[in-house]
Order: C-alpha cells, then sequence, then structure tokens
C-alpha cells in the first residue's frame, strides 16, 4: 500500500495457515454477530507474523474495492448478495454461506490509477487520448474511465481495478502483469509501470511483502524520475525535441508550475529548432 491505501491486493493471504485464516474468518463472524449487524461489511485485521496473532482495526458497513478477489476465490457474486439482503430475500447460495465458504485458486488485484509515482504519487488530469483495457481468459476489469473521458481534480484518480484468477498464486501474478501490460491509457499519467515492477519483485513473488513494502523498496515515492540526474533529464528534453537546439521563453507566469517537481516545468520552457539553451 502507498499513503496507508491499498494499491495490490489478493486473496487467500500468503502469509496464513488455513487455521490461522479460519481464526480472522471466525473473529470477523462474531463481532458481526455481536452487534447485530445484517447486510454486506468488510471487518478488518492486520496480523502479526512474529507472533501468528491478528488484530482488529476496523469494520466498514459496506463492500470494499478488493472485493472482486473474494468473488474470484469464492465463487459468489457479494453485490448480488448484498441487494438480496437489503431486500429482505433468502440468498442464492444460502447453503455455502451455513456451511463456509470454499475457496479456489487464487487472485490478484490492483488499483490502476492516474497518479504518477515518481513524483510522490500527484494525481493527474486531463483528457484520456486513448484507452484499451486488457480482454483475456481469467481476468476480470472493473473500470470508471474509458477513452475520452476527462479525470479532474474533484474524484479520486483511480482509473480502474485489475484482477486476474490464477490456479495457484504464480500464475494468478503472471496472468496480472500480462494484463498490465495489455493496458494502454494515454493523456494522463498512470502507475501500471510501478504496479508491473512491484509484481515482478522477488519478494512479491515469494510472499514476503507488508504493510510498509513500497516505502521500504521506494521511499515516498515509487520508482521512476526520482533516481534521474538532472543532466538526464535535459538530455530527455533534448530528445523529444528531435535533438534541435533549445531556447527558453520562460516568463513569471511559469513560476508556480516551475516549482514543483515535474522536470517540464523545472527546466523551464523551451522551444526546438532555435539557439540558446534552457535557463
Amino acid at each position: 500500500q502507498r499513503r496507508h491505501q491499498k494499491v495490490v491486493e489478493e486473496a487467500p493471504c500468503a502469509a496464513l495457515t488455513a487455521a490461522e485464516r479460519d481464526a480472522i474468518c471466525e473473529s470477523g463472524r462474531r463481532f458481526a454477530a455481536e452487534i447485530g449487524y445484517v447486510g454486506a461489511g468488510t471487518v478488518e485485521f492486520l496480523f502479526d507474523p512474529l507472533r501468528r496473532e491478528h488484530y482488529f482495526l476496523e469494520m466498514n458497513t459496506r463492500l470494499q474495492v478488493e472485493h472482486p478477489v473474494t468473488e474470484c476465490v469464492a465463487g459468489v457474486d457479494l453485490v448480488l448478495t448484498q441487494l438480496r439482503v437489503a431486500c429482505g430475500l433468502r440468498l442464492v447460495q444460502q447453503s455455502a454461506f451455513d456451511n463456509g465458504l470454499s475457496l479456489h485458486g487464487h487472485a490478484i488485484e490492483v488499483r490502476v490509477y492516474a497518479e504518477d509515482p515518481a513524483t510522490g504519487y500527484l494525481p493527474q488530469v486531463g483528457i484520456l487520448a486513448r484507452v484499451r483495457w486488457p480482454r483475456a481468459p481469467f481476468v476480470r476489469v472493473d473500470v470508471g474511465y474509458d477513452q475520452g473521458d476527462e479525470v479532474t481534480m474533484h474524484y479520486d484518480p483511480m482509473l480502474g481495478k485489475i484482477i486476474a484468477w490464477g490456479a495457484d498464486r504464480q500464475e494468478a501474478i503472471d496472468r496480472l502483469v500480462a494484463a498490465l501490460r495489455d493496458t494502454v491509457i494515454h493523456g494522463v499519467v498512470t502507475n501500471i509501470p510501478m504496479l508491473i515492477e512491484v509484481l515482478e519483485r522477488p519478494e512479491v513473488r515469494a510472499a514476503e511483502v507488508d504493510t510498509g513494502s513500497l516505502g521500504q523498496w521506494y521511499g515516498d515515492r515509487g520508482p521512476g524520475l526520482e533516481h534521474s540526474s538532472d543532466s538526464e533529464l535535459k538530455i530527455s528534453l533534448a530528445v523529444a525535441g528531435h535533438g534541435g537546439p533549445m531556447t527558453s521563453t520562460r516568463t513569471d507566469s511559469d513560476a508556480s508550475y516551475a516549482a514543483s517537481s515535474d522536470p517540464w516545468g523545472t527546466l523551464g520552457a523551451w522551444r526546438s529548432g532555435e539557439g540558446g539553451g534552457p535557463r
């Protein structure tokens, strides 16, 4: 997770034994029963891998963003179930809930954000000039944006969720990485390259991760331009200008933009094909 918000979610949890998972589920069930809760809800726990104990964190009286991974491995439509409970109807899979759900395979979800990990995960805005979401067997895509839509500052920058199911965890990761590589979004910077890099890290493959892993690997920023020197950024701009000389036409109105960590603003305005250099 980054900024205390989950980015990659999976089910079942690879860090738990079957007995530990059953204990956590029973704690959640007892919690709901004690307060007489009726409806869809999500109970969250933190797990201490050293003491092998779980601790209550919070309960949300709704389905959460990551509910598709549960649906994929449990074979239950949680949205339909939530609506039927709200309407006072019997559950379609009542016996499954009464006897305990059986899990099949492994599912992993990533949240695709219009944000730039290299600048501290700053949200991005703009028109989505081109969008191609992946289509593949065992891959699910839940999206809120498509080609031509505008991403504004008024809403959460999440563009959609991509979920992959596999017979085991490694297959699920492979399918998800392939789906991300098949995703095309032009018009705003997204976290897709970071998601691919994270999923391919050996620590993730080995399930040796925790809620602080992204911060441990990348600090306050994700992988990207923060590792580049000023000279490397200037070279990148020169390449973007087809190698021609550049001249600065910067004005005072550029000050607020240049104060950002965006290299295009930091180096000032420029024009290809004319003498001079960036000032």
